[in-house]
């Protein structure tokens, strides 16, 4: 679908922070070139308001007559960078590392916390996967739609979508597909590939099968609070800990490397 141009013969209110638009503006005496209008008649009270249930398109530009107010600046996964989103990574990774330097007198104690340790870091790991992935969707109404095609969805969750992209509601419809992304499991190397091939047409290689390991630690510890197939519980050290970030650091480095290399939208990144 096309990106339109919409002009309100009114006000725009936005009472959501799930709202994104590629140009916008207030008070035009006249709707701009090829512009869709919505009528004041069409409006309650002389303003279009976009809320959770109404959401408009992030694609799209809105421009009114008469006031353009939000009580929102916007989720902040709408408008980062690649940066920003290798920026947060290793904020995360920080923050668990000054954590992890602190000691408990058991043992016992410090096995657990070192368990959870291990969780958090492999999950700041799929988050980041995550995030580089919404980054990359809604760069364009082509990538947004590209993604879509390109997914294997569930069979209800893939007639719930259609429903809504037939009935118009574009903005309900990309909501529904990015908080499908980020609701995602991205501890599977194998789903990682092919979402990074897809989207950034690269061949991302898991060297040593570490990351792979570290997945499979976090399933262990997620489902089965570390326990073994022999009953006994998975031991991380401190040293452990250490090599999991150096691990998880070469990972995200080696798919930052490979997606700048692809897209020419990237900026180095640092």
């Amino acid at each position: 679908m096309k990106k339109k141009i919409i002009y309100v013969e009114g006000n725009i209110l936005i009472t959501t922070p799930f709202f994104k638009f590629s140009n916008a503006g207030a008070y035009f005496p006249n709707p701009p070139e090829g512009a869709e209008v919505i009528k004041k008649e069409e409006l309650k009270n002389g303003t279009l308001i976009i809320d959770d249930k109404n959401p408009q398109s992030i694609f799209n530009e809105y421009f009114a007559r008469g006031g353009f107010t939000s009580y929102y600046e916007g989720v902040e996964f709408l408008y980062n960078t690649f940066q920003d989103v290798y920026n947060d990574y290793h904020e995360r990774i920080d923050d668990i590392k000054e954590v992890i330097k602190h000691k408990v007198e058991s043992n016992k104690h410090q096995e657990i916390l070192n368990r959870m340790y291990y969780m958090s870091i492999v999950t700041s790991v799929e988050t980041f996967v995550s995030d580089i992935i919404v980054t990359k969707v809604i760069q364009s109404e082509e990538t947004f739609h590209k993604y879509y095609n390109s997914r294997a969805l569930p069979e209800n969750k893939k007639e719930a979508l259609i429903k809504l992209y037939d009935s118009n509601k574009i903005g309900k419809w990309e909501q529904e597909i990015i908080e499908y992304i980020m609701r995602g499991s991205y501890t599977d190397v194998g789903t990682i590939k092919k979402i990074l091939k897809d989207l950034f047409h690269v061949n991302f290689k898991d060297r040593s099968n570490k990351i792979s390991f570290h997945f499979r630690n976090r399933h262990r510890i997620a489902h089965k609070n570390g326990r073994m197939k022999d009953g006994k519980y998975l031991a991380i050290s401190k040293r452990d800990l250490s090599t999991l970030v150096s691990d998880s650091n070469e990972f995200v480095e080696g798919v930052m490397s490979e997606i700048s290399k692809s897209d020419t939208d990237i900026q180095p990144y640092h």
